[in-house]
Formats: structure tokens, C-alpha cells, sequence
């Protein structure tokens, strides 16, 4: 769901900073702040990605479905009954 919601976030994120820099009309500071949010938001993106890729291997490594949180619930269920 986070990832989602990452996602999402960035797009709306990068979409703003060209809308910026479209309408900058040529002013250095406005264009300068508009590639920052881009950039910002890709730099975002990329640790979303990296951090979901690293919680996967873990999970792999530990062999625990971390990233299925509801098959984990209900493994602990149908142990305890």
C-alpha cells in the first residue's frame, strides 16, 4: 500500500515540477526550483524501490513472506488453532 501511495506521490510530485517549469517563462530561480522537485521526486522514488527490493531479500534470506503481511497473519492463526 506504501508503495502505492509512493508512487502516486511522485507522479503528482514530478507532474508539478514540470507544470513549474513550463510555466517559468524563463526565469532562472522558478526553473531552478522546478528541476529540484523533479529531481527531489526521482531521488524519492529510487529509495522507494531500493528499500522495497532490500525488504525482499531479507524476506528471502529469512525465508518470511514480509511483503504479504496477510499470508503471514494468517500462517500465525492457523498455528495457534
Amino acid at each position: 500500500v506504501l508503495t502505492i501511495v509512493a508512487s502516486i506521490s511522485f507522479t503528482l510530485y514530478f507532474l508539478l515540477g514540470g507544470l513549474n517549469w513550463i510555466t517559468a517563462g524563463g526565469d532562472k530561480g522558478k526553473i531552478e526550483k522546478a528541476k529540484g522537485m523533479m529531481t527531489n521526486g526521482a531521488i524519492g522514488m529510487i529509495v522507494i524501490a531500493v528499500s522495497y527490493s532490500i525488504v525482499w531479500i531479507v524476506g528471502k534470506a529469512l525465508g518470511i513472506d514480509i511483503l504479504n503481511p496477510g499470508a503471514l497473519l494468517n500462517n500465525l492463526t492457523v498455528i495457534q488453532n
